[in-house]
């Protein structure tokens, strides 16, 4: 981040956060400049983070070639895949990536990844964009969404890592607007495809068991179809023994990678804290102290009591604006009173997600991006249900999860020193090492919690309706 990036989003973020649309609308020429300056600093993160440095210095593709192996292994011997990575990627991976396999060096694999994954994003913002609002959107709209994807750090780690979370973002922004046209069949079947690349997306499965059957009965019915298939093609471990076998080291009290420095989910920030924050001489991970069950304990406790208050939550959902279900589907997109309940629903739940999961790394924060896109919306068109403690969430979650500002400010070098972890050399890993990415994310869900109230009171409310950007017109 430069120094003119930095300037740029702390004084952009005060605007929001303290005055909001209503308050820029007085002040046209300073909303203008701040969008102006917004809208060149993205520019240059595009030219430069975007496509430059991942097209020409980031060729590293460890994890996705190492999750490959075992489709080559596969491919080149005829013999069933055999499970012995904890965190295994799934079927739907191996059978997105086969093609992949006819490349011949990793340069031309990394140059199709990136092509790939960079039109991915494309319909992944294109898809959100539309799920989220109700109308067409406007010049200006698609201006400051997009402002929000690019300066996103974890979207430009993936553009380079060439990692597969792309893929599932793109899937769950298809679900979401299949979601938006009514058509319950696809976000199941979307959600289920995206859940057997990496299990993450599995929380939505539990949610809509709650939330909406038809959808939950699609999920399900697309994983047992793909599972069968990948029985017949790779063998029963990485067919319909692929779930029982991730489970069963995801529940583990000694889950993979539960201490490692780059887990931000909230097992790994409470082993951490237990830990004192201190790493084990000579390892990326915390230590583990002694009693085990106290901390493991918690972990299982915070997720336990995290998936019935998901439920109870889901429950109410699916009493509130039950009229409204289908709209789209039945007569005009745009007269859809349900669009705003739905986006700070699908952020909820993607927040915790993260936070439920037993790992969390820091990129995969990229499957917010449906959620940010929902929360920039609503704050654009019903500023009336943003108020000044949700726009402080929705601010704070967006900068300690993208590390717009936190990780090359804070005094990270005096931080390790006082606690021994030396080991962290480069300010990102003690970004990701000291959970910060994690308080990022309970801002998000409580932002969501924030707005979902005060959308259960008044869930068919009036959208702010302008005809230019909100510093320069009144509303219609």
């Amino acid at each position: 981040m430069s120094p003119l990036g930095l300037l740029v989003f702390i004084a952009v973020g005060i605007a929001v956060a303290i005055g909001g649309p209503d308050r820029l609308r007085r002040c046209p020429t300073l909303a203008g400049f701040l969008l102006g300056l917004l809208a060149f600093h993205t520019a240059f993160v595009l030219l430069y983070e975007a496509f430059y440095f991942p097209w020409v210095h980031m060729r590293e593709m460890y994890q996705f070639v190492e999750e490959m192996a075992p489709l080559q292994r596969y491919l080149d011997t005829g013999q069933p895949i055999r499970l012995t990575n904890p965190r295994q990627y799934g079927p739907v991976f191996f059978l997105f990536a086969a093609p992949l396999t006819l490349l011949r060096g990793s340069r031309a694999l990394a140059n199709v990844l990136y092509v790939v994954n960079a039109g991915l994003i494309v319909l992944a913002f294109v898809l959100c964009a539309k799920a989220c609002a109700r109308g067409p959107l406007r010049w200006w709209e698609w201006t400051v969404l997009a402002i929000a994807w690019l300066n996103f750090w974890p979207l430009h780690y993936l553009l380079g890592s060439r990692n597969v979370e792309i893929w599932e973002l793109a899937l769950l922004a298809g679900g979401l607007y299949a979601a938006r046209r009514g058509q319950g069949r696809w976000t199941g079947a979307a959600v289920g495809l995206a859940t057997l690349i990496k299990m993450l997306p599995a929380l939505f499965v539990y949610y809509f068991l709650w939330r909406e059957r038809r959808v939950f009965l699609w999920s399900v019915g697309t994983m047992t179809g793909v599972l069968g298939l990948a029985t017949l093609l790779f063998g029963w471990e990485m067919g319909l023994g692929y779930g029982p076998f991730l489970a069963s080291r995801a529940l583990a009290a000694r889950s993979w990678d539960f201490a490692h420095y780059e887990n931000v989910a909230l097992k790994g920030l409470l082993f951490k804290a237990f830990a004192g924050f201190r790493l084990e001489p000579g390892v990326y991970t915390f230590r583990v102290v002694e009693p085990f069950w106290l901390p493991a304990g918690l972990a299982f406790a915070a997720q336990g009591l995290g998936l019935a208050l998901l439920a109870w939550f889901a429950l109410c959902r699916a009493t509130q604006w039950a009229g409204s279900a289908g709209t789209a589907a039945q007569g005009s997109p745009a007269d859809d009173p349900a669009v705003e309940g739905r986006g700070i629903e699908w952020t909820l739940v993607l927040a915790a997600m993260l936070l439920l999961s037993p790992l969390t790394a820091w990129e995969y924060a990229v499957l917010l991006l449906p959620g940010i896109t929902a929360a920039t919306l609503l704050l654009l068109r019903r500023p009336d249900l943003i108020t000044g403690p949700a726009r402080l969430l929705l601010a704070g979650g967006y900068v300690l999860v993208s590390d717009v500002l936190i990780i090359r400010g804070a005094p990270w070098e005096w931080l390790n020193l006082r606690l021994g972890n030396q080991l962290l050399r480069h300010p990102v890993e003690s970004y990701k090492a000291y959970c910060l990415p994690t308080l990022g994310l309970l801002l998000f869900l409580a932002f969501a919690v924030v707005v979902a109230r005060r959308l259960a009171a008044r869930p068919a409310g009036a959208e702010v309706r302008l005809s230019g950007p909100p510093w320069s017109a009144a509303p219609r």
